[in-house]
């Protein structure tokens, strides 16, 4: 049995920690209604309106904000299941072949070299 929290449980939980971050005491959590299936983030009732109209920007714009960052990570995912992309990023300085070894090992020992004759 997996049980290990899913993306969005974790988002959710970000979010109500952001929420509370940014007005402490704001009583800021998250349920799940069973009738839509969907998970909702609730905060303390009675807040002044100007805080409740920014925490509802606020967690409009995570919401935004997470369905992006799921979506590209679902794209590079079945981007890396086709072959289009490597799994790992490209290393700087070009392919490493059995030649560009040699060649590199050539000018780190002659650099040694040079330093034992100066001694």
């Amino acid at each position: 049995m997996n049980h290990d929290p899913s993306l969005s449980a974790r988002l959710r939980v970000l979010l109500v920690q952001a929420l509370e971050r940014h007005h402490p005491g704001c009583g800021a959590y998250t349920k799940f209604d069973q009738a839509s299936g969907a998970a909702i983030t609730r905060w303390r009732d009675h807040l002044p309106t100007d805080i409740e109209r920014e925490m509802r920007a606020f967690s409009a714009g995570w919401a935004a904000a997470s369905a992006a960052w799921a979506s590209e990570l679902r794209n590079r995912g079945s981007e890396r299941a086709r072959g289009n992309a490597p799994a790992m990023p490209r290393r700087p300085g070009g392919p490493r072949t059995a030649q560009a070894h040699q060649g590199a090992r050539a000018r780190l020992e002659s650099l040694f070299k040079e330093d034992e004759k100066t001694s």
